[in-house]
């Protein structure tokens, strides 16, 4: 059960981040999360210890896919920790329950991916605001025409990142249709989705 209860707390992210419906993703974490706590929390520390390593979770798969946020990862590896020294030993099974249910939902990401299922970041998740024009980013103004342009990645796009476009001079916020792209590789537009950039590597003639 605990299994269980965990992959459907852990299935409203995957619900969030590759289909964009909030209110079920909230449903599924509150049914899943909810009902873990509520049946295997015992004692107050093994209550705190559990919605910590829930709330560290979260942070760093936020801190994964969205690069530049050092904060929100800093924040789930303290939570992590927190989540130990409150929960100490009983806190074991949850979070091997925690750690099955997250590999079978990566698993289960990677597959929507390989499918054609991109990550379905809201254009307000992928922040302008993070482009700081003092470390040489800007944000675009317009992206109607921007499918075919080619650029290289500045930073890796796991799956997002910032790709340099010669053609207008700017370091944008950008989605891997796919694979991981490390830095340094040329890379084309191929589609926008939802306000957001998508590229794929541009392959040599």
């Amino acid at each position: 059960m605990g299994y269980l209860l965990m992959l459907i707390g852990c299935s409203g992210l995957v619900v969030q981040f590759f289909f964009n419906k909030k209110l079920v993703a909230i449903l599924l974490m509150a049914i899943g999360f909810g009902s873990y706590i509520t049946i295997y929390s015992h004692e107050t520390n093994v209550t705190i210890g559990i919605l910590l390593l829930i709330l560290a979770a979260v942070l760093v798969v936020i801190e994964l896919i969205v690069p530049d946020f050092g904060l929100i990862g800093i924040t789930g590896g303290l939570s992590l920790v927190a989540a130990f020294l409150f929960g100490q030993q009983d806190l074991v099974p949850p979070l091997i329950h925690f750690i099955v249910a997250v590999i079978v939902s990566v698993a289960i990401g990677f597959w929507l991916i390989k499918n054609g299922h991109p990550l379905q970041l809201s254009h307000h998740f992928v922040l302008d605001t993070a482009l700081d024009k003092s470390r040489g980013f800007q944000s675009i103004k317009s992206i109607d025409n921007v499918i075919g342009l080619t650029g290289v990645t500045k930073t890796i796009l796991r799956p997002t990142g910032k790709v340099y476009f010669e053609a207008l001079n700017q370091t944008i916020d950008c989605l891997s249709d796919g694979p991981v792209i490390k830095a340094g590789v040329p890379v084309v537009v191929s589609r926008i989705s939802s306000g957001t950039i998508i590229v794929t590597v541009l392959e040599e003639e």
